[in-house]
């Protein structure tokens, strides 16, 4: 690294601190779980393009897991973005507290209503149910020489 790029690193570096420390004290999906859950839409994207029926309930299966972990991302994974700052023995705002407080709310509400027009057997059985169905079963639905 030549002394310009160093000098300029060094500049920005209480940008950087800050930002992060701002960051921290804010309603955040931890980076883990927004990693998993692109991990399995990327999964399921890859079996729907494929043939077969196992294809078509990956794509069936795809759609509820967009809507599952984008309801995940908006208002039940937030909160556990405070943790790292509650650990540390600092303490949200009150507006933040609030907006934690309200999102659990949601989450519970949530969890006691499935959506209108879905039966909660239905978003938590289908999908593994018909992969099961499959000749072969689960495994032969997804193992594929190409992976």
């Amino acid at each position: 690294m030549n002394k310009k790029a160093v000098a300029v690193f060094l500049a920005m570096l209480p940008a950087f601190v800050s930002m992060a420390h701002a960051q921290s004290s804010h309603l955040m999906v931890p980076q883990s779980l927004r990693y998993e859950h692109q991990a399995v839409i990327d999964r399921l994207t890859k079996e729907a393009a494929r043939s077969g029926p196992a294809a078509a309930v990956a794509g069936r299966a795809l759609v509820v897991a967009r809507a599952h972990f984008a309801k995940e991302e908006e208002f039940v994974f937030p909160p556990l973005g405070l943790l790292d700052q509650i650990a540390a023995g600092e303490m949200p705002s009150d507006d933040v507290k609030k907006a934690a407080i309200d999102m659990a709310e949601r989450t519970k509400a949530a969890r006691l209503a499935p959506p209108p027009g879905l039966h909660r057997r239905h978003l938590s059985v289908s999908a593994p149910e018909q992969i099961c169905s499959l000749p072969g079963g689960f495994d032969a639905a997804l193992m594929h020489d190409d992976d």
